[in-house]
């Protein structure tokens, strides 16, 4: 059976050569990651070996403390604890329902475009810069904020005041949130775009 007499026949043939190289980049990728989960756990193996004198109850209940004896890694343990909790609390509903969105619902304009376009673009922005943009233009513009919520609800673990330039975790995890709704949102307007250019390509079966 020719192409001429069978118009699918080509196209079956690119398929199946397009699956099997998607199976061998499949495999490819699947170990690259397995080799680099076995050098992650042969460090954490070597870390945790080496610090089996130290790594104790009290090390982690104790606050920091010039006598090595007394230190431990309490307050930076719950603090990363409360960053991560604010931080996903802000950033997964706002990235993942403007994602929605922007690609379900919104008008497709060139508004939107040029939104998803400048999306994809902050994806590839370093985090000192997110850093630097909150410390220096935005911090000015929720301190009023933050006074006001530190009235009222200054018992509030991310409501105090750290570091040397005065900020809470509050302010931290809104930046935070802001650096990674980019990308969550940029993840799922590429899940939706992949998934319709893939239903157009394909025949109906």
């Amino acid at each position: 059976m020719d192409i001429a007499s069978n118009p699918n026949l080509e196209f079956r043939r690119r398929l199946a050569r397009r699956k099997r190289a998607g199976r061998i980049f499949a495999a490819v990728t699947f170990a690259a990651t397995l080799i680099g989960l076995i050098v992650l756990a042969v460090l954490l193996l070597d870390v945790l070996n080496k610090s089996r004198g130290w790594l104790d109850w009290q090390f982690l209940t104790s606050f920091p403390s010039r006598f090595p004896q007394k230190a431990g890694i309490l307050s930076a343990f719950a603090g990363s604890l409360w960053l991560v909790g604010l931080t996903a609390i802000f950033a997964f509903p706002i990235g993942v329902a403007a994602a929605i969105y922007l690609e379900e619902y919104a008008p497709q304009n060139w508004v939107t475009n040029l939104i998803q376009i400048n999306i994809a673009n902050l994806a590839g922005v370093p985090s000192i810069v997110y850093g630097l943009w909150g410390l220096i233009v935005f911090r000015p513009v929720i301190a009023p904020v933050e006074t006001f919520l530190a009235a009222r609800f200054g018992w509030l673990p991310v409501l105090a005041a750290t570091g040397i330039t005065g900020g809470t975790i509050f302010f931290i995890g809104i930046v935070l949130a802001m650096m990674i709704c980019k990308i969550r949102g940029g993840m799922v307007i590429s899940t939706s775009v992949t998934q319709r250019m893939s239903e157009s390509v394909l025949p109906p079966k």
